[in-house]
């Protein structure tokens, strides 16, 4: 009987241990702006996460084809270690070419709907460790770099994303110059 509950006891220790190990993951699955499954409350809850585990935000937005979230007001920022990784939107694809693009992005974040003030910013990272991959990014207007900015981030990665067009590659979308959809990296030394 002893081994039995020992082997209970070893059995509840590997339970606790692997939830508790496992990365937290936010589900994006809505496209509006604020409230129970959309991005704003993906990135809130991500950042209220205090625990050490790895964080990931990811899409599951319901429907066919490009799914666009135009956020009113901009987004909070990323103030801890995250993944936000837009191919895990089902139907998108990353790229397996070589020497071209065949790559699928189903996730649009655009500042359509700012202000258009030199405050709209797409992602706004002020942490290590974070990754930005697999979004169409497009008309934010913060300063000159309008889509992602990482400010006092190390080890982060923005990999595999279209900024500044639309999800085919084919169409610029820039409001008042050129360079209003980029990324920026800003290091600051003590």
């Amino acid at each position: 009987m002893k081994g039995f509950n020992l082997f209970k006891i070893m059995v509840a220790v590997w339970a606790v241990h692997t939830a508790t190990s496992q990365a937290a993951t936010y589900v994006v699955t809505t496209t509006t702006d604020s409230g129970t499954g959309s991005l704003r409350r993906a990135i809130l809850d991500a950042d209220a996460d205090s625990s050490t585990n790895d964080v990931c935000i990811e899409f599951n937005i319901p429907g066919s084809g490009v799914q666009t979230i135009t956020p009113l007001t901009p987004l909070p920022v990323v103030t801890r270690p995250v993944t936000i990784n837009g191919y895990s939107q089902p139907g998108s694809m990353e790229n397996t070419l070589a020497e071209a693009n065949n790559a699928v992005l189903l996730i649009e974040l655009s500042g359509a709907q700012l202000s258009g003030t030199p405050s709209d910013l797409g992602i706004f990272i002020a942490a290590n460790d974070c990754t930005v991959r697999g979004l169409v990014i497009n008309r934010f207007t913060f300063h000159d770099t309008g889509a992602i900015w990482v400010q006092v981030g190390d080890n982060c990665v923005v990999e595999a994303n279209f900024i500044g067009t639309d999800a085919s590659r084919c169409r610029p979308h820039r409001i008042l110059k050129p360079l209003y959809s980029s990324v920026q990296v800003s290091v600051l030394t003590f």
